[in-house]
């Protein structure tokens, strides 16, 4: 039996995102050690490159409603954070109600029940504001680095 196509992206942000690993080398070698679906391996593969390209873009909104600043949290709820965000954000064929669940549910398994009602929390809280503002620095927009954007910006305007 397959594993849970979003425990393994959690793996592969934490892999990612706080070890400094390959993207296209981890997605691929952890998700060829389980036997997805292709339409499983699509959701993942989606839902780990959206997540790690857009992190700045997604901490910058958990930012705006949490009262821990994501560089405070641990690892796990950080990422947990950002992939169930992106869910929210950008994947319309997931419902919300389903990435708030699998995330709560994945941080009571993973940590602790604690960690679990603050996930809860700011997830809900993103719901409600669904319109937050995009943020003005673009860097952070576009989750670029801020030295390749000021470089974007000289040579382009």
């Amino acid at each position: 039996m397959a594993g849970n196509p979003r425990a393994v992206v959690l793996d592969i942000l934490i892999e990612v995102l706080e070890h400094g690993g390959f993207s296209h080398q981890t997605i691929y070698r952890l998700l060829n050690e389980e036997g997805f679906t292709s339409k499983e391996r699509a959701f993942a593969v989606r839902l780990a490159r959206g997540t790690i390209e857009n992190a700045l873009l997604l901490d910058d909104c958990i930012d705006q409603v949490s009262k821990t600043p994501v560089r405070k949290m641990k690892p796990l709820v950080r990422n947990v954070l950002r992939e169930a965000v992106y869910q929210i954000r950008f994947m319309d064929n997931v419902p919300d109600s389903a990435a708030v669940n699998e995330a709560v549910e994945q941080t009571k398994r993973l940590a602790n029940l604690s960690a679990a009602r603050l996930v809860n929390a700011v997830l809900r809280s993103i719901l409600r504001a669904q319109d937050l503002p995009m943020p003005e620095e673009l860097a952070t927009r576009f989750s670029h680095p801020q030295e390749l954007t000021e470089l974007f910006l000289q040579q382009f305007g």
